[in-house]
């Protein structure tokens, strides 16, 4: 058996192994990829708890796409967002704003949308920093550039709104994440295998298809010389 099989064969067990790990749980982070459908208000995606870490892991895939996520939260708690920009080439420009809006905010005149909410809402504008950060993600080893940090005291209980907007209209990729930071590390990762495959396609699809193709690949291989065995 020739080495390049032998590679093969062992990257084929190697992903054999990591299909079949039971799946776990670590702590009490909500992971979501959202798509286009939570283009209104009235379709906003829900944040339940502001005490949980939520991360969204968004997508424009259509050019002027606007994504809303609805919060409840209470008089007292905080929410904190964060955005971040995976670290490709093609997402160098792709720089967007984000809106908290809620009761009790200030009159903000130009909103991108129309704000059909009562008249004691208004909104705050988050736009990107000039000076990034650069952030590798522990749990599957993404880099990202850091553009935006945001926090506000609630002062009244309510529904909040967190929209999404891109002012140049462009398509691209970010991460959002919403509530209390929870640290993540490579391991917990290697035990959430789907979870894992799923951030390395959302981040760059050639990242998990090459590393199939190559399996795919080393199984053909491997049947095909069985077969050649029996014949």
């Amino acid at each position: 058996m020739s080495f390049l099989l032998k590679k093969m064969l062992l990257l084929l067990s190697i992903a054999l192994v990591i299909v079949t790990f039971p799946q776990k749980s670590y702590g009490e982070e909500q992971i979501v990829f959202s798509g286009s459908q939570a283009n209104a208000f009235d379709r906003a995606m829900e944040i339940e708890d502001l005490s949980k870490r939520t991360l969204i892991y968004g997508n424009f895939s259509v050019k002027g796409q606007r994504d809303f996520f609805q919060v409840k939260a209470q008089k007292g708690e905080t929410v904190n967002i964060e955005m971040a920009i995976p670290q490709v080439d093609a997402l160098n420009t792709f720089r967007p704003s984000f809106f908290l809006v809620g009761p009790d905010l200030p009159t903000y005149d130009e909103l991108p949308f129309f704000l059909p909410l009562s008249s004691d809402y208004g909104a705050y504008k988050v736009m990107p920093s000039e000076q990034e950060k650069d952030y590798l993600d522990p749990m599957t080893g993404n880099l990202y550039w850091i553009t935006q940090a945001f926090q506000y005291p609630i002062t009244t209980t309510g529904d909040y709104y967190i929209i999404v907007y891109d002012e140049k209209k462009q398509e691209g990729k970010y991460l959002l994440k919403i509530g209390q930071k929870e640290e993540k590390y490579f391991y917990q990762a290697l035990l959430q295998p789907i979870n894992f495959l799923a951030f390395r396609s959302w981040y760059n699809p050639l990242q998990v298809l090459i590393p199939l193709a190559l399996i795919a690949m080393a199984g053909l291989i491997f049947i095909i010389n069985i077969i050649k065995r029996k014949h």
